[in-house]
């Protein structure tokens, strides 16, 4: 397993972080849109009953990148409101670059704002000819898909 995290101070509450990284389009809006680290593509996401707001809840995303068909199906594994949230791939995912993870994000109160730490650990691919490039990019790409996220928590709260 790979670990990589970004930490982040935000001016709100936890339960005004929780609540906002709740909405999982806050966090995997960059999934959804054409960039240069998706090469282009992009993912379509489709969430449970659940609404991916209890554990047990699944959220499946699927997309094209290279022409390569991508998909996963994630998890909720704790839920904590206001300040724990886990989740992880199911089955074995089909990525590029990373194989199957596991996210979440730690919300603690300091002073007059919050604490907001947001990890993945990451396996990389299990096909021998991708293990490569994944030591390469694996790392650039965890790294881009949590800014991202963290991004999207910054720019809510003004931070």
């Amino acid at each position: 397993m790979v670990h990589q995290e970004k930490i982040v101070f935000v001016k709100a509450t936890p339960t005004e972080v929780f609540e906002f990284i709740d909405e999982h389009s806050h966090l995997s809006s960059h999934m959804g849109k054409s960039s240069w680290m998706m090469s282009g593509g992009k993912m379509e996401t489709s969430i449970d009953s659940g609404h991916f707001k209890k554990i047990g809840s699944h959220l499946k995303m699927e997309g094209k990148v290279f022409g390569i068909l991508l998909f996963l199906d994630e998890v909720v594994t704790h839920y904590d409101p206001p300040n724990r949230k886990e989740w992880k791939t199911v089955d074995e995912p089909r990525l590029i670059v990373i194989g199957g993870y596991k996210m979440g994000i730690e919300i603690n109160k300091v002073n007059n704002g919050s604490k907001v730490k947001l990890f993945i650990d990451y396996q990389l691919p299990k096909s021998f000819f991708i293990r490569p490039i994944s030591y390469l990019l694996g790392p650039l790409y965890a790294n881009w898909c949590l800014q991202q996220m963290l991004n999207s928590i910054m720019n809510h709260f003004k931070t």
